[in-house]
C-alpha cells in the first residue's frame, strides 16, 4: 500500500492565459530590473506594481482560490473550516539563461502555484523533488523503471495556460531557460480558520 504521497494539481486554461498576456506585458514593462533576478523581470520585489493591476487580475486570482479549495478537497481536508486567502501574487518574465535554484515557498504559505502565460517551445520546465531528496538513501540504487517510489525528481514542461498547484513546502526548481521570453504568474495562499488560526 502507499503510506505517504504528494499531490500536484494540474489544470489548463489557455483562453485565460491568452487574455492575460497583454496585461502581463504591461506589468513587466513597468517593472524595473533587479540584480536578484538578472535574466528577466519580476514583480516579486515590487508589490506596488501588481497592486495597480488588481482589477485586471481579479478573475485569475478568484480562479486560483477555487482551484485551491479543489486541491484541498481532493486530499480530503475539511475546507468547510478553512478560508483560503491569496497572500502573494507576482508576474515574472524569464529570459534566456534564466533559472531558479531548488527552493520552497515556506514558511508563511500553505499552497503555491504557477500559471504559464507565455512559454514558447524549449521554455524551461519546472522540477519537483521528493521531500527527502537531499538525503535519499535509495537515490543511487539501479532501477529497472522510474516510478512514484524510486524517482527523486519529476519534471513538468511549461505549457501555455497550464496551472500547477502544490503544497508550499514541496521543493522545486526551474532549469536553464532556452527562450527569450517565458512568462508566468506565481502565487501563494494561506488558510485561515474562524478562530484566527493561520496555516
Amino acid at each position: 500500500m502507499d503510506i505517504f504521497k504528494n499531490y500536484l494539481q494540474i489544470h489548463d486554461n489557455t483562453d485565460l492565459a491568452k487574455k492575460l498576456y497583454s496585461v502581463c506585458k504591461d506589468v513587466l514593462d513597468e517593472t524595473p530590473k533587479n540584480d536578484q533576478y538578472p535574466n528577466g523581470r519580476t514583480t516579486y520585489f515590487d508589490k506596488d506594481i501588481i497592486k495597480k493591476y488588481e482589477k485586471e487580475f481579479s478573475d485569475c486570482a478568484n480562479w486560483f482560490i477555487a482551484l485551491g479549495y479543489q486541491f484541498l478537497n481532493t486530499q480530503e481536508f475539511d475546507t468547510s473550516k478553512i478560508q483560503l486567502v491569496m497572500n502573494d501574487f507576482w508576474v515574472s518574465e524569464m529570459n534566456q539563461n534564466g533559472f531558479h535554484e531548488a527552493h520552497t515557498h515556506t514558511p508563511g504559505s500553505l499552497i503555491s502555484g504557477n500559471f504559464y502565460i507565455h512559454c514558447p517551445k524549449d521554455s524551461a520546465s519546472i522540477n519537483f523533488y521528493r521531500p527527502e531528496w537531499l538525503n535519499d538513501i535509495f537515490a543511487n540504487l539501479p532501477k529497472t523503471n522510474y516510478n512514484n517510489y524510486n524517482s527523486t525528481q519529476w519534471t513538468i514542461p511549461a505549457q501555455i495556460g497550464r496551472c500547477l498547484m502544490w503544497r508550499s513546502d514541496l521543493t522545486h526548481s526551474v532549469g536553464k531557460n532556452s527562450v527569450d521570453s517565458r512568462i508566468a504568474i506565481s502565487f501563494n495562499m494561506i488558510g485561515k480558520t474562524a478562530d484566527g488560526q493561520v496555516y
